[in-house]
């Protein structure tokens, strides 16, 4: 059963998506970094990233990313010789694994501009309903699966 019914890969859904995605990150990335937090969009992704779990280690930010440890190892360094991210020694499966946590500093950054994030992204979602938004996520998550 045949679904797909096109020539060329830039006429797949799987293409649209992907330029979609590429649009949404370099508009986000602009603004953040409009904002001059002292950090870039990228880092402060992964610094809110951080501050939403509980016991994460750079490998499970990596995962959730979908990231490359090594990247997310060097952006981590930096957050760290910031002030903004600490490492809190932990184990995990009888092994020794260095926890991430958001120090207060890390914290006020994020809480005094994740508001205007949100916003930016209400923004870049105005022309799509609440329920679109809901079909939408319902999709991706069966995509994910």
């Amino acid at each position: 059963m045949t679904r797909i019914k096109v020539d060329h890969y830039v006429d797949l859904l799987i293409c649209s998506i992907e330029q979609v995605i590429r649009g949404m990150k370099s508009e986000m990335n602009q603004y953040i970094n409009g904002l001059d937090l002292g950090v870039t969009a990228e880092q402060f992704l992964v610094l809110d990233t951080i501050d939403s779990r509980n016991d994460i280690c750079q490998q499970d930010v990596a995962d959730l990313l979908a990231k490359d440890k090594s990247n997310i190892k060097r952006i981590i360094e930096i957050l760290e010789s910031k002030g903004l991210v600490t490492r809190i020694i932990g184990k995990k499966n009888n092994r020794l694994v260095n926890y991430l946590a958001v120090t207060d500093d890390g914290k006020k950054l994020i809480h005094e501009n994740l508001d205007k994030v949100k916003m930016f992204m209400e923004k870049v979602f105005s022309s799509v309903s609440g329920e679109e938004e809901q079909f939408l996520r319902n999709i991706v998550l069966k995509l994910k699966k």
